[in-house]
């Protein structure tokens, strides 16, 4: 006691010292306690994230045999599609030498018969002498300036007739190109009239009559437009499946063809109109029996039988045989014009001219 009395100064700063320490050791656990739990949380958070990522990696895993596998096909017909695409925009215009005369007719001849080959060996029906609009070179031979076009149109048609003979179809009824050499002659003739004469165009076989469009039929060859147009019309008979495989080989074909219009006439008149309204069975019910008047006994009903004509019985939509006049337009990009400057010739890019066929 007499210490503490002497030394009570020493005595109080020791006493706050000690509480100092014990109030700090008592915060410092505390905190370290704090730090724990957001450490336990944290790891926590990670082991949840580690979970969650084994899991998607797990799902990922199994369904990357047939999802990767799917995704890496389409990824590769994309590229194809873009691809092809881009040639067939660079490429330019197709050309061709021109024939003489009697050279000029043996090819349309050979290559008319080389076509209707192609659809017998397909199962499909045509005209006798199928000519694919061309029959008025069976007599006399075309000009040597009408040549070259005249050989671009004959690229085209076997290109289409190849696509027909695959989707294939039951039947080509007619085949229609421009007659360009006939609206030539005929521009000149009106010159002194002035005007412009209509494009000429004939079918074959000539005697078939057409399912009508109703539009103008010809060429489109401005300058100033980015794409030319060489139109070609067909009418086949086919089932819609062999149509939609037509119209699908159109989209993969070398060349740009594009189908511009369809008339579709089907063989059953009431195909869109709807199905009728099922008949309905007659119920009567059985005559009371003899006796005084009064509620008949129970009796079952009877129901009569139906009648039913097969030509009325509805169809499975999609077995119809539909005929089916189509326009098929051939486009063909111009390559960008070339600038002489100097004596010397220069591009403002890519030159893209096609040269003879068989050239590349």
């Amino acid at each position: 006691m007499k210490f503490l009395k002497k030394n009570l100064p020493l005595v109080v700063i020791l006493a706050v010292f000690a509480v100092g320490l014990g109030v700090s050791i008592f915060m410092l656990k505390a905190k370290i306690h704090v730090r724990d739990d957001l450490a336990q949380k944290l790891e926590a958070m990670i082991g949840d994230r580690q979970r969650l990522w084994d899991q998607k990696s797990k799902l990922g895993g199994s369904l990357s045999a047939d999802n990767v596998k799917l995704i890496k096909s389409n990824t590769e017909n994309e590229k194809k599609v873009v691809t092809q695409g881009i040639g067939l925009l660079r490429r330019g215009t197709m050309s061709f030498e021109p024939l003489d005369e009697l050279p000029a007719q043996t090819k349309i001849r050979l290559s008319c018969q080389e076509m209707a080959k192609i659809l017998d060996q397909s199962g499909i029906k045509h005209p006798d002498k199928f000519w694919f609009g061309f029959e008025k070179y069976s007599g006399f031979p075309p000009k040597t300036n009408a040549t070259p076009m005249i050989q671009k149109q004959l690229k085209i048609t076997e290109e289409i007739i190849k696509l027909t003979a695959a989707a294939p179809v039951q039947e080509l009824t007619v085949f229609k190109r421009v007659v360009f050499e006939d609206a030539i002659a005929a521009a000149a003739a009106v010159t002194v009239a002035g005007g412009a004469a209509p494009a000429a165009s004939g079918h074959s076989p000539a005697t078939e009559p057409m399912i009508s469009l109703g539009s103008t039929f010809g060429m489109v060859d401005a300058p100033g437009y980015l794409y030319t147009v060489m139109p070609f019309q067909i009418e086949v008979v086919c089932d819609t499946d062999s149509l939609r495989n037509f119209l699908n080989s159109l989209a993969h074909s070398e060349f740009i063809l594009i189908p511009r219009m369809l008339n579709i006439a089907n063989d059953k008149p009431g195909a869109m109109a709807g199905l009728p309204e099922a008949p309905v069975a007659e119920k009567k019910k059985a005559p009371p029996g003899p006796g005084a008047p009064g509620p008949a006994e129970p009796t079952e009903d009877k129901v009569e039988p139906v009648q039913l004509d097969p030509d009325e019985l509805p169809y499975v939509l999609g077995q119809e045989t539909i005929k089916v006049g189509m326009r098929i337009d051939y486009l063909e990009f111009r390559p960008e014009p070339k600038v002489v400057e100097k004596g010397k010739s220069k591009t403002g890019g890519r030159d893209t001219d096609r040269p003879a066929e068989g050239k590349r």
